[in-house]
């Protein structure tokens, strides 16, 4: 199962990157090394991801639980957009819409995802292969709330491997360290109802347009 789960989590990862390579190889650098005209292909960008976590959720629903495909998709989508923000946006003036505003009406997600593993990491039964995937986020640079603690990330990630086997997790996903891009499908909606998920949170609606 798990196996399974993160071959499709690779080839959205895999797809990403190529767009994100893409995108910047179209973009002209100004002496500063920032993009000097951005297009709008960012936004196609953008499009194909949504997509791909359409996808991915129908996936997750054949192996997982709601509230076990809702973690997945939280963290997963919580590290795109930091992702995106850190190898293209950083470098250019492009307009971005949040994926975690549009599909989890959030805009906080630098400290939901640690509030989010905080509370999880508390729950017994919870499922190892939610932790490997809050894990591949850190392992991969998500720093959130933490951008200027780096210890405290290191702390997070000494946790979950204590939780986990990292040798395990992805051995085929490898993301750049500087990359990264998105889109937007609008397709059915679906909404994911999550009572009590989070701690201290209010519940939240998941939804793919």
């Amino acid at each position: 199962m798990e196996r399974q789960l993160w071959k499709k989590i690779a080839e959205l990862f895999s797809d990403m990157e190529t767009g994100i390579s893409e995108f910047l190889s179209k973009e002209k650098l100004d002496v500063d090394d920032i993009i000097d005209s951005p297009d709008t292909n960012i936004l196609q960008v953008r499009e194909s991801i949504r997509k791909q976590l359409d996808l991915l959720r129908v996936d997750l629903s054949e192996y997982l639980t709601e509230q076990e495909s809702y973690y997945v998709l939280f963290a997963i989508v919580i590290y795109i957009d930091e992702h995106i923000q850190v190898s293209v946006l950083d470098k250019a003036e492009l307009t971005w819409p949040i994926l975690q505003k549009e599909l989890f009406d959030i805009d906080d997600g630098g400290n939901l995802f640690y509030d989010t593993l905080d509370h999880i990491l508390k729950k017994p039964e919870i499922s190892l292969f939610i932790f490997e995937v809050f894990y591949f986020c850190l392992k991969h640079g998500f720093k959130g709330k933490h951008i200027n603690d780096p210890l405290a990330v290191a702390d997070y990630k000494k946790r979950l491997e204590q939780k986990i086997d990292t040798g395990a997790v992805t051995p085929d996903i490898v993301i750049p360290k500087d990359n990264t891009s998105f889109p937007r499908l609008f397709s059915p909606v679906w909404y994911y109802a999550v009572a009590a998920c989070l701690v201290g949170i209010t519940a939240v609606v998941f939804t793919f347009h």
